[in-house]
This record gives C-alpha cells, structure tokens and sequence, in this order.
C-alpha cells in the first residue's frame, strides 16, 4: 500500500481523496436540505393556494349576498313603479273616456285624480331610476311622454272656466286624446312590461314571453374550482 502511494505521488492522492469525499458528502447533504426544502415549499404553496381559495369564496358568497340584496330592492322599487304605471293609465282612461255614467264623479275631479296619479308616477321613477338602466328609464319617460302628449290638449279645455271654454275645440280633441290613450299608451306600456319582467328574471332576452322562465330569482350562483 504504501509503495502504492509513493507511485501514484503520496500526500497528493490523499488530498485528492479527501477533497472527492468532503465533495460527496456536501453534496449529499445539499441534496437533502433541497429535497426538505422543496418539501416545505410545497406544503406553504398548498396551504397558500387554500388559503386564497378560501378568500375567494368568501369574496365570491358575499358578492352574491349584496347581489340577492339589490336584486330584492330593484324589485320592490318594480313592482311599486309598476303600480304607478297602472293608476296612471287607468285614471288617464278614465278622464278621457267619452262615454259616463250617471253619478260618476266630474270631469274635473278626474282630472285631480289624473294629476295626482302622474305625480305619483314621477315621484316614484325619480327615487327609483338609480335602479334602472338609461335604456329603461327612457322607456319610462316615453311611457310618461305619451300619455302626456294623449291628454295635454284635453286637460287645458277642463282647466279653463265653463263659461270660457272652447267647447268645439273640446269635441275635437276629446276623442283624439281618447283615442291615443286606447292606441298608442298600450304599445308603450306593454314594452316596458316587457323590460320590467327580463329584470325581475320572469323571462330571458331571448325566450318566448309565453313559456317557463329558465330562472325564476334571475340570480345566478358563483362558483369557485
């Protein structure tokens, strides 16, 4: 052996042999440290996936709770406008309808009811509209145009003194107003039904008025993989 290390230089092969062991075992250990390393990186990363996942469902229920909220607020201010609609377009039916029955309150007190009615209406868009999109509200306004347009003529004749109204003109104008209250208010009125149930979720855009609603609340579930 040791005229084995006098060949191969001594001192020199020992070194050599110390340096390749000294090499393996850092290596071994460098290995080991990675390996627990990358363990634990894996075990922090599944934990922090969880943890986010777990965010977002919180992120994701509590977005759906204010969403449930809202829709049932836009709903009431709907069904509360809808009867507004309603009293409206019966009470300018009733002011402009030529035919009357004995004992039937005056034209004059139809008119109050009438005024009152569109004054209802508007105070029930205005602190309603922030639920409605510009699409929406400018069917509402159309809606309110038009019945306007249908009586404005008529309402000036029974605002004006018996004794000075025009009573020709009224003749020409009373069923001109009723006829646009019968033919044209509907139109207007049945569109905005119409927009009135796609947002209630009574019906989609694009399903047929007649048939089941495929999503009766309109709220739709948010779910994270």
């Amino acid at each position: 052996m040791i005229d084995f290390l006098k060949f191969f230089g001594g001192s020199s092969l020992v070194l050599i042999l110390v340096a390749w062991l000294v090499r393996t075992l850092v290596s071994r250990g460098l290995e080991a440290q990675l390996e627990t390393y990358k363990a634990r990186l894996e075990a922090n990363t599944q934990v922090e996936i969880e943890r986010l996942r777990s965010q977002l469902a919180l992120a994701a229920a509590e977005r759906q709770i204010v969403f449930v909220e809202l829709h049932g607020k836009r709903a009431e201010a709907i069904l509360d406008l809808n009867k507004k609609i309603a009293a409206l377009c019966s009470r300018a039916e009733d002011f402009t309808n030529p035919w009357e029955s004995p004992g039937e309150p005056s034209k004059r007190e139809k008119l109050v009811e009438f005024a009152r009615a569109g004054s209802s209406f508007r105070e029930a868009y205005d602190s309603s509209s922030i639920f409605f999109s510009p699409q929406t509200c400018s069917k509402l306004e159309r809606l309110e145009d038009a019945v306007r347009s249908a009586t404005n003529r008529m309402m000036a004749h029974f605002m004006m003194p018996d004794d000075i109204r025009d009573n020709a003109g009224l003749m020409k104008d009373w069923p001109a107003a009723w006829k646009a209250v019968k033919n044209e208010v509907p139109s207007v009125r049945e569109e905005l039904t119409m927009e009135f149930r796609e947002l209630l979720g009574v019906i989609s855009r694009n399903s047929d008025p007649s048939g089941a609603p495929p999503n009766v609340s309109g709220v739709h579930p948010v779910t994270i993989d």
